[in-house]
Order: structure tokens, then sequence, then C-alpha cells
């Protein structure tokens, strides 16, 4: 396959799931409305990962300016002390989402910053050209896989109790066709002798 119809078949993909995605209804609605509801933000503490650029960021200052508590998560320090010099409260916590150590410890510290958690947006996300996508990061998984999908699994379950402690507590998962290309092996650790996908491992979930 040619680096011209690679590169096309990208942006044709991107196209498609900016086309195809739509928010939860109830959340597009009210982000979309002004005044009028932006009491139900008001008091609210939202987690938002990938808080620093694109979707997450315009989420972010949306979300402040609605009255709302975030607690943004971003990979980029110098990004994220801009967005404290921007936005007045609002709390940041340093993560690389290739890194699932990392992803618990940063889990760790959003527990110990809050007593509940009303919505988590798992927002962060990549992609990669198609010849990078056996990228490998610690632990023997695709480092895109990791990044779309593990990361946000395994902070969602960390924080749990915390989105249990609220009223109504909602969670909006952000996802990438980019994986139409994945096979099986994805699910399964390529350090691991194990045969099976990590979740039906003892101790998975």
């Amino acid at each position: 396959m040619g680096t011209f119809l690679k590169g096309f078949l990208v942006i044709l993909v991107a196209i498609l799931a900016v086309l195809i995605a739509k928010p939860p209804r109830e959340l597009d609605e009210i982000l979309l409305k002004n005044d009028a509801d932006a009491h139900f933000f008001r008091g609210k503490i939202i987690v938002i990962t990938g808080a620093t650029n694109g979707i997450g960021l315009g989420l972010t200052r949306k979300l402040i300016s609605l009255g709302a508590t975030v607690l943004a998560l971003g990979r980029s320090e110098t990004k994220l002390q801009r967005l404290r010099e921007e936005l007045d409260g609002i709390q940041t916590f340093r993560v690389d989402h290739t890194n699932l150590s990392a992803v618990a410890e940063a889990a760790d510290a959003i527990r110990d910053a809050t007593t509940h958690i009303d919505v988590l947006i798992n927002n962060a996300g990549m992609h990669a050209n198609f010849d990078l996508f056996a990228e490998l990061v610690a632990g023997g998984f695709d480092k895109v896989f990791v990044v779309n999908y593990l990361s946000h699994f395994l902070l969602t379950e960390k924080v749990l109790d915390k989105l249990q402690n609220a009223t109504k507590p909602i969670v909006v998962q952000a996802s990438s066709s980019f994986h139409w290309a994945v096979d099986g092996s994805d699910l399964r650790s390529k350090d691991s002798t194990s045969s099976t996908p990590i979740a039906a491992q003892p101790g998975g979930s």
C-alpha cells in the first residue's frame, strides 16, 4: 500500500469518526444550551482525561465556565501549567496514559483529592501510523490500545467507589475507529505466556 493511499485512508477514517461520533444525548444537549441549564454542572466534580488538547480542552473550558469543579489529567506539565494559569480553581494531574502504573498512581491521587466524582470523561486518546500499530509499551501491550482502552478501564475501576458516592454518576467514554484493524492478540500481553485474554486471567475484572 503506497504512502499516499495510507495517508488518504487515515484522513478518511478520521472524517468518518467525526461524522459518526456523537456525545451522549443528555450531555450534548446541555452543553449546547446557554445559561438556562448551567445549573446542571454547577458544583459538579468532573474528571477529564486528555484535558490539555482538542475536545478535552474545549470541554474543560466549557465546564469550568458552567461552574463545575474540574480535575484535569494531561501528559504535558507545561500544558497543565498553562491550564492552571488560564482557569481559576482547576486541579491538574500529570499522567502518561501509555504507562498503566502511572495511571494507577494518578487514580490514587484523584481519590485523595475528592470525596466523590459526578462525571468521569475518559477522553485521552491517540492514533499511530498503520506501520506503528505493533509498538509495545511496558507490560507488552500495544501502545495505542493501552492509551485508548486499557488506561480508561483501569482509571474507571480505580475511582469507581468515588463515582458510586455521587447521586447520579455519569461515565462518558470516548473511543476511536482507528482500532478497526485490531485482532484478538491486543487483548493479551506480549510478555505473558498465557493464551487467555488479560480480563479472563485470575485477578482480571
